[in-house]
């Protein structure tokens, strides 16, 4: 199935080469030429041609819109200086954009895979950006992911069409007064080539010069116009493709331990360091396996499940077989049963009893996995879209517009092998009669009586083996996943536009859009084929996890303890095994999105102060969809998959209704929502002063008014005002503000109330711990179920902007613009964590428990309702009945204590509820600023230099009402500056382009070092110092500045007059990206560097291209 689709996603660019070279030659070949039209004819002609509502940012045109809204614009000038492949490319260069976590990148099973990057403007989420096409909306990403702790359903860039886009409107500025939910930050609009005539086709291909990443596409663009000149239709083809890069082909990310792929400076080196005070420590921050504890080598713990589903470890009776002592060829373990296969240096296995070390100088730092051999930075992808635009005249002040938009693109990731332990697959283990156990039946015996084989074995009862939480094991013979993700997208606009009396215009348009993601990844593993492996003593099907076998060797004269158990040799499970334990976990996703829109748009009143008073007005139903979807036992088991009801007995292949079937996957209900929003929008435009009484200092003032109200089926209504004032005291100083309120509607998943069930890390059962001791209680994993809230508010920002633009009186051609802005949001929709949740239970169980003691009611009478519907704890957590055991705990743990301090009995937590909710806030604010200069034309030609940057003055968060603000600024990817500048210069047939973007310098917080450390070193520049929220003093490392450069040449070729030549308006280009060969400066992550933020992984990369028009 994946074979043909590739080969269906490959055929498309040749069947639409094909249409629309037929569809070309039949429009020239049926409709004459247009003759010229006489002036005046022309002149009418211009009267009545109507262009699309496009103006980003308002409904109103302006004659100076640019300058008057804050809005950056991208023309194909700029493109081509930034030599972007892809739409992610172009993106990732804005300098107002934060830094970027859905990306390509991706991998994790609840990521959003595959061929989607989403843009973060002002680095405060997805979610706040809107992207349109044509001024109109595109359907999300069908798949959600985690961002910053929510779930985001964005739109993915790449299905802009860029073949068609003839420029790129980015408003700085929120505009959900003007666009509704989504704009907080600003909006993204591409806006299409319109009335091309004539055929081009443009080929580009590039090279890395280290390997991995090449790419090439394809453009075929076809517009004609035809009925006499009264029609338009443009069509166009994009093709694209690229090759895998791997992390491992790269020198700085190839190995997760940072420290031996990267110059890491002290004392984060791993070498170790004597402070001013004479401690020595070490650090081993940037070895970032820390994070997996995964090993092919594994962690286990021997022991048996008792009659409550625990698992007790502990030593052999007699400590038979093994030996005391911390580290040996010999078996050894600690005395709670923990033990750890370990590479040893003289290239055999031995055992431990603590988890290895991570030093650098300690040979054990082995036994840690490095996922980075099977992670890429860059998926595989094809990648197609076609889009087809028609414009027909029905008559002098009526137009009919029609879009259409096809993607369609095939991805190939991949991610390291299936791992797993108890803590994401409950009570997984192997058991006492699995010939490969090492503390099984295979060695031990309660008599001690040998093999059917004569083998010998030990005195002592069989054990079990279960997989140590947080640890577990990577079985060799478990191959790399890779994941397949096919996604498609469909986008359909129809409508019509006309003029009506004086200088009123209107449109209207329906739009549908559609788009689908199928994410398969292969090689996962079932987990009831696994269990049924690992518990069966039939040698033909079981399997073997520890990847070795064992041996008893002999100790002559050693009566008590004959044998001591040893690693024999490596082993490799059948491949016919192995390969019945995978299959295929498939996620499926999908979004629609349909809409119906009205917009007028004229002037009222011609003797206002200034001028006409611009009026808009207009109306949008929009109906959203969402669908998110897994097969049975990749989502839930089905009801009829066999247990016995009993979530505690290990013998259970599958783990009831509520689990799934794969390994380290989270089990998913399957998901639908939909919503309607209907709204109507208004903008006034007052001139005060304009052409008819402008002055001296006063050429023009305009204040501008506009507001939206929306509905939304699912939450209700809201409305958000704009307020703009613009100033032009004289031509060369334009003066602009404006003041709004934005939204963002809580997305389709985070206001379905469906409990997603999730894997989670241990927690703390705060009531119970210290009354039981109990390890269930202290460091249990729990069952999670992260659920969306129907009840969830907007998230509501303010938002001001303040800027001037320049145009130099002194040297025509030179603009200078820069602007303050500032956002203020509240009710940032957040999920609440494990802990808080308990602790808000641990309040309510003590506030029941003194409440009733003050009642009068006997301690062993309170009934907290554990277990029940009337448990008086949080509802979001969930406990088991009180049992005589747990009524034995709390009588022990009460007597003796003052009435104060006793508590009421309760069951263990058997799940808790995460949801989402408006509790945090957020504020950022900066400037920005703009240059463009046009050069004087000499006799080498003339150029042009445009340049953008973003100056970041705060961005603070804050988690809880009340509490105080963490500064985000300059921390994590959020720069405090960066920027970009580019030259073309045109001389003759030659064109060049030289661009530099510049992405400053942040803190890496996952590294910290003392002041002792600090000083000692000489207070090196790369740690930073500064003073957090808390009033603490913190020293961390200062991730580099980035800075990337690009160059170009191209050469055309004109068309003869007269003559008709192949060579005849032929373009020929060649490039360089990041030509100095940058690497993307040290960051303490697991690839070595910080993705999103300004870098380039690819390095030096070469490219060509050709085009030619028809």
């Amino acid at each position: 199935m994946t074979t043909t689709t590739l080969k269906n996603v490959r055929r498309l660019p040749i069947l639409v080469v094909l249409v629309l070279t037929a569809a070309g030659s039949l429009a020239r070949a049926q409709v004459a030429p247009a003759p010229a039209l006489p002036a005046e004819e022309e002149k009418k002609r211009d009267t009545v041609l109507m262009e699309a509502f496009t103006v980003t940012g308002s409904n109103i045109r302006r004659l100076d819109e640019e300058k008057t809204l804050p809005v950056t614009v991208l023309t194909m000038e700029d493109l081509d200086l930034r030599a972007a492949a892809t739409a992610a490319d172009l993106f990732e260069t804005l300098s107002i954009g934060g830094p970027i976590t859905l990306d390509e990148g991706n991998t994790l099973g609840a990521d959003a895979r595959g061929d989607n990057v989403a843009i973060n403007l002002r680095g405060i989420g997805s979610g706040n950006t809107l992207v349109l096409l044509n001024g109109r909306r595109l359907p999300r990403h069908p798949v959600s992911m985690s961002e910053g702790s929510v779930p985001s359903l964005s739109y993915n860039i790449n299905n802009l069409p860029t073949a068609a886009i003839g420029r790129v409107e980015v408003l700085r500025d929120g505009a959900s007064a003007i666009y509704g939910t989504d704009a907080a930050a600003g909006v993204v609009n591409s806006i299409t080539r319109s009335r091309f005539d004539g055929l081009s086709v443009r080929a580009r291909g590039s090279v890395t010069q280290h390997g991995g990443g090449n790419d090439w596409n394809v453009e075929v663009t076809e517009g004609r116009n035809f009925n006499g000149g009264k029609s338009n239709l443009l069509m166009t083809l994009d093709y694209y493709h690229r090759d895998h890069l791997w992390l491992a082909q790269r020198k700085f990310s190839r190995n997760q331990d940072i420290r031996v792929t990267r110059n890491v400076p002290p004392p984060w080196d791993g070498v170790p360091i004597t402070d001013t005070a004479g401690v020595v420590s070490r650090d081993n921050d940037f070895d970032n396996r820390l994070s997996t504890d995964s090993s092919y080598y594994g962690g286990f713990v021997r022991g048996v499940y008792d009659n409550t589903g625990s698992f007790v470890g502990a030593r052999p009776t007699g400590n038979r077989g093994i030996i005391t002592t911390s580290g040996s060829t010999s078996a050894t373990m600690a005395t709670n049963g923990t033990f750890y296969l370990i590479p040893l240096v003289d290239g055999s296995i031995g055992f431990r009893q603590t988890l290895p070390s991570h030093n650098i100088d300690d040979f054990t730092v082995n036994w840690y996995l490095n996922p980075n051999l099977d992670r890429p930075i860059l998926p595989k992808s094809d990648r197609a879209s076609f889009t087809a635009m028609l414009r027909h005249r029905l008559q002098d002040n009526l137009e009919v517009f029609a879009e259409a938009l096809g993607y369609r693109a095939l991805s190939f990731t991949g991610r390291y092998p299936t791992s797993f332990d108890v803590a994401t697959d409950h009570n997984i283990y192997v058991s006492a009669d699995n010939p490969f156990n090492p503390f099984g039946t295979r060695f031990y015996h309660p008599t001690g009586a040998p093999n059917a084989d004569g083998t010998p074995r030990l005195v002592g009862e069989p054990a079990q083996v279960s997989f140590l939480s947080g640890v577990g094991v990577i079985p060799r013979d478990f191959k790399p996943r890779r994941i397949i993700v096919h996604s498609e997208a469909y986008r359909f606009v129809a409508g019509l536009r006309g003029k009506l009396r004086h200088d009123w215009e209107w449109e209207s348009g329906v739009l549908y859009g559609r788009s689908k993601t199928r994410d398969e990844e292969e090689y996962a593993v079932r987990e009831s084929r696994l269990r049924a492996a690992l518990t069966t003593s039939d040698p033909a099907k079981a399997f073997n996890p520890f990847n070795y076998t064992f041996k008893l060797v002999a100790q002559p004269g050693n009566t008590t303890n004959p044998y001591l158990l040893m690693v024999d040799k490596p082993y490799s499970n059948p491949e016919a095994l192995t390969n019945s334990l995978y299959d295929n976990f498939v996620r499926e996703g999908r979004t629609q999105l349909a809409s119906w829109d009205l917009r007028l748009n004229g002037t009222v009143f011609d003797r206002f102060w200034g001028g006409p008073i611009g009026v808009a007005l207009g109306g949008e139903f929009r109906w959203e969809d969402y669908r998110d979807y897994r097969p049975p036992y990749a989502g839930r088991n089905p009801a009829n998959a066999p247990w016995n009801g009993n979530p505690n007995d290990p013998t259970n292949l599958f783990y009831g209704p509520n689990e799934n079937d794969f390994l380290a996957l989270s089990p998913n209900v399957n998901l639908y929502s939909s919503r309607t929003v209907a709204s109507a929008f208004g903008e006034l435009l007052l001139p005060f002063i304009g052409r008819a009484n402008r002055m001296r200092y006063a050429r023009s003032l305009e204040l501008s008014l506009a507001g939206r109200a929306e509905r939304f089926s699912d939450f209700g209504r809201t409305a958000k005002p704009k307020l703009g004032l613009n100033f032009r005291p004289n031509e060369w100083i334009f003066v602009r503000a404006s003041t709004a309120g934005s939204f963002r509607a809580p997305n389709l998943v985070q206001n379905n109330p469906t409990p997603l069930q999730r894997s989670g890390d241990t927690y703390n059962d705060i009531y119970r711990s210290e009354v039981t001791g109990l390890n269930r209680d202290s460091s249990a994993v729990p069952v999670i179920f992260r659920q969306g809230n129907s009840s969830l508010k907007p998230e509501n920002s303010k938002s001001f902007t303040g800027g001037v633009a320049i145009s130099a009186p002194f040297y025509r051609g030179l603009t200078v613009t820069v602007d303050y802005w500032r956002i203020d949001q509240r009710d940032v929709i957040s999920a609440a964590t494990i802990a808080s949740q308990l602790t808000y239970d641990e309040e309510l169980l003590d506030g029941a428990t003194q409440k009733a003691l003050a009642a009068g009611t006997p301690l062993d009478r309170i009934d907290l309702g554990s277990g029940t519907e009337a448990y008086v704890g949080n509802p979001k957590v969930k406990r088991d009945a009180v049992t005589p055991a747990d009524t034995a705990a709390f009588n022990t743990f009460n007597a003796g204590r003052p009435a104060s301090q006793q508590r009421a009995p309760v069951g263990q937590v058997k799940s808790v509820v995460t949801d989402y909710v408006n509790l945090a806030g957020r504020e950022v604010e900066g400037l920005d600023f703009g240059l463009e200069l046009r050069l004087p034309k000499t006799r080498l030609g003339q150029g042009t230099i445009r340049g953008d940057a973003a100056y970041l003055l705060k961005s603070d968060t804050t988690a809880d009402p009340g509490a105080p603000a963490i500064t985000n600024i300059n921390r994590d990817g959020r720069t405090r500056f960066r920027g970009d500048i580019g030259l073309t210069w045109r001389t003759g047939r030659w064109t060049g382009g030289w661009y530099t973007n510049y992405y400053g310098t942040y803190v890496d917080t996952g590294t910290a070092t003392t002041q002792e450390i600090y000083e000692v070193l000489g207070k090196p520049e790369y740690i930073s110092t500064y003073v957090d929220s808390g009033g603490v003093r913190r020293y961390r490392y200062l991730v580099s500045a980035y800075v990337v450069h690009n160059a170009y040449l191209s050469y055309s070729i004109p068309r003869a007059r007269g003559k008709e030549s192949w060579l005849s308006d032929l373009s020929l280009r060649l490039g360089a990206n990041n030509l100095f060969d940058n690497e993307p400066p040290l960051a303490d992550e697991d690839t070595g560097y910080r993705r999103g933020a300004g870098t380039s992984a690819k390095g030096r990369t070469y490219y060509a291209q050709i085009s030619k028009r028809f």
